[in-house]
């Protein structure tokens, strides 16, 4: 259960599948980006691995380091709340609820490698 006692898979509003791509974390109080890898995404959320927790680190903004149809390396971003963090013996794994869903629009890669598995 989370804080607020309501379990966790109650919340959820969209399926997890596996998804594996770099990702880039910033904050407003932290300048220097943090790098993590991505665990699991939905279109409401995404679990990543990183080494140290971000400063100030309810909101973020991620940028997923995916590929494009043509295979060029490109970034897409989005902005979320950090809702879970868990202490590894390697670092922490984190769960981000984002502001907005994912969509086809702002996210067509992400999409696209989500629903390609």
């Amino acid at each position: 259960m989370n804080r607020d006692q309501t379990p966790t898979h109650e919340r959820r509003r969209y399926e997890r599948a596996p998804f594996h791509c770099r990702a880039t974390i910033a904050t407003q109080s932290d300048p220097k980006p943090l790098e993590a890898w991505t665990i699991d995404l939905s279109l409401g959320g995404v679990r990543m691995a990183m080494e140290r927790l971000p400063q100030g680190r309810q909101f973020i903004s991620i940028l997923f380091h995916v590929k494009d149809p043509a295979q060029r390396d490109v970034t897409e971003a989005a902005d979320g709340k950090i809702v879970h963090t868990q202490y590894e013996t390697e670092g922490y794994i984190i769960a981000v609820e984002f502001q907005e869903p994912l969509n086809s629009a702002r996210h067509p890669n992400v999409i696209r490698k989500l629903t390609s598995r």
